[in-house]
């Protein structure tokens, strides 16, 4: 027999949040020598733009939320101090010429009613130094008496203002989430001047997807369907996030159709819309299914889908938008296999010529995008081209390891690269759509190789139904704003808790305003009752329950969440609860991983209870403690029927809890998410889901899973020596820590693309006779077109051997594996004489990860 030594050298990147986790504070409680209160006065122009003037308002309601005092909003400064709202002249919008390229660069500012040059007011604050020309940058300059915030362009400003909201303690979650805004009976502002912007990546956006059957019946119950009501939160959110861009809800529904004050609030919201990869020319794909004559086909029906794809741009107007162009099959699906290169290319010469004609300009400068997704990224790499000036929205495999990256040799594109990526996701091999399965660290390592490849124009993310992935969304939007390297991600899973629960959480229990934990028998009392909070009226802004429980001390602070946070995000990454079943681990691992999760649960459960920390830390955790119970009973009982016949009831009783779970969160706020959880998890058979959740078959065969005996585990951090530019990532395997090294040099055509001399870890271990060495990698896409990402290793200083993790990842069957398991396996064979061995790892190629098995 072959002994089996899993080599844990886990790579991965390390750097991290720079604005975001270290922000910068401009709001205190605390008086000083160089602090003011802050002023209850809001100046805002009255001819400024709409978003401007909402943001306004938004900050008034915030403050008066905060403080209990509304602030007055004025339009004309009368020396009262003041906090004022101004846009800089020379910032992008939507009368820019082509895509944000340029500007005035005029230093000038609204104040008013007119615009006036800075040197008239420059001693008010009005410094617009900089700023003019800039993309969504905002500066905010404290002096005694006035707050002034102003904006390159109307984003900016309204970023300017909300980031003074959440300073306040508003959270962009609080609607969301519900998470609940303290009071403080004094503000101060520090003096100073503060710069934020310009942004890393020019478009930042989410997709709503897959939303059936959660949040489509949530939107139908709360709001009659996806109207603008529902959608002015989500512009709300965007923003408050320092997003700019969406692809709206798609299944069966359409933005613009649906309804017609859809797009006309986008705009005014300063959201930029678009549609998704396969909905080309801001048509969505139910407006076909609609009014659609003939066949999608371009062949046969050239002429009417010209009509139909000219509706499109016609209704786009004068709103900012990102034109999607190119053409998939029907309904998501690929192309028929005869489709031709050269029939995709006319389509999009007809749909550029048809943009031209409408707008009255050159199709260069109205925004487009050409996404490779699927299929489309073979007519691309088979020699496809599009215009220059069109973006290309490169995609992950909707798994999250993005396919493709742009040769750093190449020319740069005068459009740039986006890209598209997924937190959620329907379609082989199995859905995942339930709650968020997302490791930020390995959400991270993608983003920042796509940073690092210079695709910065578009970052557009699949939500799904967003409830369940606050905390990625969070992170997505953040590292979009700013993607430079600092700190490290614990300190992330801090920022989110402190920002959501953190201030003053001890103190809102002794005012009565947050419960006890919830322990596990809780949930029956709890369904019983109900929540004494309504669910969905307007402009409320709290979260917490009012309802009081005794009995419990306080214990855990903002950084304990944080850490509970982390650790449910690598713990749920490791496979995804729709692709569990009593095969997943052997009953050895089962028992481990259970028990981990059995820890994290008791732990989050002392925490005081609120709505928002319901719904964003304890049942996700509760939910899949739950669901690796059932999955472990089943594996016990079927086992051995004889021996653990109670195992059976066991499982019947945690796919009963699981239904009890998904009531609970149904009824939190007051019923306000009632369906946000109606989605199906539990009785998968291929990778559609299931209708309704189903018990595990007790009476089938036993899947006993067959894994190699493992011998001896080297941790990637267990190096002996180490040599070259290697880092240390916590968390990014799926049980464990990892490094990474990102030595960049040579081109995609290279057989080893990057070979970085020096750049080695040495371990020692022992071992005799044949023995396996297995090598485990995150499933990282061959993103470079070429013959794979390469490393090497050499055994007892004998010649190197160079190896290949993904040459295959076009074999669906094994990527299928790969993502399935999150885990790529290399197998190195040898034969040892028994004693003390070496091996030394080079890693030639960036952008892949070793994980623990």
């Amino acid at each position: 027999m072959k002994n089996c030594i899993p080599l844990l050298i886990l790579l991965c990147h390390v750097t991290y949040m720079h604005a975001q986790v270290h922000a910068r504070q401009i709001i205190t409680t605390h008086a000083s020598q160089h602090t003011f209160s802050l002023p209850e006065v809001i100046y805002v122009d009255q001819q400024d733009d709409w978003l401007v003037k909402k943001a306004a308002e938004l900050l008034r309601a915030d403050m008066l939320a905060v403080t209990g005092r509304a602030p007055e909003i004025v339009h004309r400064l009368d020396g009262r101090p003041y906090v004022l709202i101004g846009t800089v002249r020379g910032g992008f919008g939507k009368d820019s010429v082509g895509w944000g390229d340029g500007g005035d660069g005029v230093d000038t500012v609204r104040v008013s009613g007119k615009w006036e040059a800075l040197r008239r007011d420059r001693i008010a604050g009005l410094d617009t130094a900089g700023l003019g020309g800039k993309w969504e940058a905002f500066r905010i300059t404290v002096s005694p008496g006035k707050v002034v915030i102003l904006g390159s362009d109307k984003r900016g400003a309204a970023y300017g203002a909300l980031e003074l909201s959440k300073q306040l303690g508003v959270s962009p979650w609080y609607w969301w989430a519900d998470v609940p805004i303290k009071k403080k009976e004094k503000v101060f502002v520090q003096e100073g001047r503060y710069d934020f912007g310009p942004p890393s990546v020019q478009y930042r956006g989410i997709f709503i997807n897959d939303e059936a059957p959660a949040f489509s019946g949530w939107t139908h119950e709360k709001f009659g369907g996806f109207n603008h009501h529902v959608y002015e939160k989500i512009f709300e959110l965007l923003l408050r996030l320092r997003g700019n861009y969406l692809w709206p809800a798609m299944w069966g529904n359409a933005f613009n159709d649906d309804d017609r004050l859809n797009p006309v609030l986008a705009d005014k919201w300063g959201i930029v819309m678009g549609t998704s990869h396969h909905e080309p020319m801001l048509r969505a794909q139910t407006e076909w299914k609609r009014y659609g004559q003939g066949a999608w086909d371009y062949v046969a029906n050239d002429s009417v889908l010209r009509a139909f794809w000219r509706e499109g741009i016609v209704a786009m107007a004068k709103h900012e938008s990102i034109v999607t162009i190119g053409m998939r099959g029907d309904g998501d699906l690929p192309m028929s296999r005869e489709t031709a290169t050269d029939l995709l290319e006319r389509i999009v010469r007809d749909q550029r010529s048809i943009i031209s004609e409408v707008t009255g300009k050159p199709a260069a400068e109205t925004p487009q995008l050409w996404a490779l997704y699927k299929e489309v990224q073979d007519y691309y790499d088979s020699g496809m081209r599009v215009p220059d000036d069109v973006t290309l929205l490169l995609c992950d495999d909707n798994w999250g390891n993005i396919r493709r990256f742009p040769d750093p040799v190449m020319p740069k594109r005068k459009g740039g690269y986006g890209v598209y990526y997924h937190f959620d996701y329907v379609g082989d091999p199995r859905n995942y759509k339930w709650v968020n399965t997302n490791n930020l660290a390995r959400v991270w390592e993608q983003l920042h190789l796509a940073k690092m490849y210079g695709v910065d124009k578009i970052w557009i993310v699949n939500v799904g139904d967003l409830k369940p992935m606050e905390l990625p969304i969070v992170f997505f939007m953040d590292y979009a704003w700013s993607a430079e390297p600092e700190d490290t991600l614990p300190d992330y899973y801090k920022q989110f808790a402190e920002e959501n629960f953190g201030e003053g959480l001890d103190e809102r229990m002794a005012e009565g305003n947050v419960r006890g934990g919830m322990k596990e028998e809780d949930y029956s009392r709890r369904i019983a009752k109900g929540n004494s909070r309504g669910g969905m009226e307007e402009g409320t802004k709290t979260g917490a329950d009012s309802s009081k429980q005794s009995g419990f001390s306080f214990m855990n602070s903002a950084r304990d969440i944080g850490d509970y946070l982390r650790q449910y995000s690598e713990m749920a990454a490791r496979r995804k609860p729709e692709l569990l079943d009593e095969s997943s681990y052997t009953l050895k691992k089962y028992k481990e991983v259970v028990a981990e999760w059995e820890e994290l649960v008791k732990k989050v459960r002392l925490q005081p209870y609120s709505d928002a920390y319901f719904e964003l830390v304890q049942f996700p955790v509760e939910a899949m403690y739950n669901l690796h119970k059932l999955y472990y009973a089943v594996a016990l009982y079927k086992s051995n029927r004889v021996q653990n016949k109670a195992w059976a009831d066991s499982a019947r009783s945690y796919y009963m809890r699981d239904s009890l779970l998904t009531v609970a969160y149904h009824q939190v706020a007051g019923g306000k998410w009632n369906h946000m959880m109606d989605q199906t998890h539990i009785g998968y058979t291929g990778w559609q889901q299931p209708p309704v959740n189903k018990m595990p078959d007790l009476a089938g065969p036993y899947k006993r899973p067959v894994v190699p005996k493992i011998y001896k585990q080297i941790s990637a951090t267990g190096y002996v020596t180490k040599h070259g530019d290697w880092v240390h990532i916590k968390g990014i395997g799926k049980f464990g820590d990892g490094i990474t090294s990102f030595a960049n040099s040579g081109t995609f055509s290279d057989s080893i693309i990057y070979h970085s001399a020096g750049t080695v870890a040495r371990y020692e271990f022992e071992a005799s006779g044949n023995t396996n060495i297995y090598l485990n990698f995150s499933p990282t896409l061959n993103f470079t077109h070429g013959d794979g990402l390469w490393f090497g290793v050499s055994i007892d200083g004998a010649k190197e051997l160079a190896t290949t993790i993904n040459a295959h990842d076009d074999n669906k069957e094994l990527w299928s594996k790969w993502v399935s398991d999150n885990i790529i396996k290399v197998k190195l064979s040898y034969t040892f004489k028994p004693g003390k061995h070496e091996i030394v790892y080079s890693q030639y190629s960036p952008g892949y990860c070793f994980t623990k098995y």
